[in-house]
């Protein structure tokens, strides 16, 4: 077979071999293509297997990074363990120790009360008094037992100081015992009574004045009191919390009341004779006669001759058929004698709005300038009084007596009684 020089050249092989041996030459280039992609797949595998050593070794490292991270901060966090441990047994321990505190003081307070209880009926004064001002004491450090100390105080003085059956003459102070019973009583703090009330009933407390020496407390606490019968006459109870207090039939002549809040009292029967009651609150106060608003008259009025009412507030005051005749309800200004000296205290009228005053006695009262508005006057007598410049804006004066009243500048008053005045002053005299 010929071959041109051309096809010659042409066929001359890259490896550089003739023709002849083209045919070997490609068998060989085939060969070593095969043989260079195996070449590539066991270097690619090697590869692989190299990152995945890599990758085996980076997660040990990073397993082991991660544990020494773990311990260092363990580590760290020891004392601060260690520390939280030692607060919380500390703090375990205080609670324990305030726990056996409490109930070693609760046993002292009981062993305390059990002896004073003991002590009150002794028949020494010093026993007596000592046991006094423990339960005071113990009234103070536990305010959780007051209610029962309270209870105990009150019956102490009922059975130790009885009011007599019959009238006496006595006005001096209370025996010292019974002082320290109504001292411990009046220093108290109300809000621990839990709902219990002083019942000093049928008790004799004549002359009874607080020392102003004794911790300080607004006037003395006993609103709500049952103090039905009790002798208070002659002692010092101004600013008293009387509130709601029950006095029926109780002496409070000559009792200084200045200032005393008697608000919804009840004084039926009551002895106020020359009671000082300036500026004391008297508000709803119930002193007899039957009320709509609380059921039928409990009691006979009380004597109130010579009771000082000046500025007094008796707002919706009961007084059914009061005996008030020539009663002065306005006064200047005066002076008070205190421990600090005299002072100046400003006079005034007493407050009467919406009192109920029917049938009571007012004859030749002075009642110049006082406050009667909406004041029930059903059959009240008025004759001789003086309602000068006196407020009787919506008062019922239905069948009052008003002969001789003054009436000058009197306000509210109504057309027929103006009327009826008219002609009394125009008819000659007979």
């Amino acid at each position: 077979m010929a071959f041109r020089a051309g096809g010659f050249q042409s066929g001359v092989l890259r490896c550089g071999f003739p023709a002849a041996v083209a045919v070997g030459c490609g068998i060989g280039q085939v060969t070593g293509t095969h043989n260079n992609g195996r070449l590539r797949r066991i270097a690619d595998r090697r590869v692989v297997r190299q990152q995945l050593r890599r990758r085996r070794f980076g997660t040990r490292a990073d397993a082991g990074s991660n544990r020494q991270e773990r311990l260092s901060l363990l580590i760290l966090s020891l004392p601060g363990l260690a520390a939280f441990a030692a607060l919380l047994f500390t703090w375990i321990q205080v609670n324990q120790t305030s726990r056996e505190l409490q109930i070693s003081e609760q046993g002292q307070v009981t062993s305390r009360f059990n002896t004073a209880v003991v002590n009150l009926a002794s028949d020494s004064i010093d026993l007596r008094l000592a046991a006094i001002y423990a339960l005071e004491r113990i009234m103070h450090d536990s305010p959780r037992d007051q209610p029962t100390i309270v209870s105990l105080l009150s019956a102490y003085a009922r059975r130790r100081a009885p009011a007599p059956t019959s009238p006496t003459s006595a006005t001096g102070p209370p025996s010292a015992d019974i002082e320290a019973v109504m001292n411990a009583l009046a220093g108290r703090l109300p809000v621990h009574d839990k709902g219990v009330t002083i019942n000093l009933s049928q008790t004799i407390l004549s002359g009874w004045s607080r020392p102003s020496s004794r911790p300080p407390v607004t006037g003395v606490n006993l609103d709500s009191a049952n103090l039905a019968g009790t002798d208070f006459s002659g002692a010092v109870l101004a600013d008293a919390q009387l509130r709601k207090a029950f006095l029926s039939g109780a002496n409070l002549y000559h009792t200084d009341l200045l200032g005393a809040d008697l608000s919804k009292a009840t004084l039926t029967g009551a002895d106020l004779r020359e009671a000082v009651l300036f500026e004391a609150n008297l508000t709803d106060a119930w002193f007899c006669g039957g009320d709509r608003r609380r059921g039928p008259d409990p009691g006979p009025c009380p004597d109130m001759t010579g009771a000082k009412l000046h500025n007094a507030n008796l707002t919706r005051a009961v007084l059914v058929g009061a005996n008030l005749a020539k009663h002065k309800f306005c006064a200047g200004p005066y002076w008070e004698e205190t421990e600090t000296g005299m002072h100046r205290r400003p006079g005034g009228c007493a407050r009467l709005t919406d009192a109920d005053l029917s049938r009571a006695n007012l004859s030749g009262a002075g009642l110049a300038g006082v406050d009667l508005s909406n004041a029930d006057l059903t059959g009240a007598d008025l004759s001789k009084a003086n309602l000068s410049k006196a407020n009787l804006s919506g008062a019922v004066l239905t069948g009052a007596k008003l002969d001789g009243a003054r009436l000058d500048g009197a306000r509210g008053l109504p057309p027929s009684l103006l009327r009826e005045r008219g002609r009394q002053d125009k008819s000659p005299p007979g």
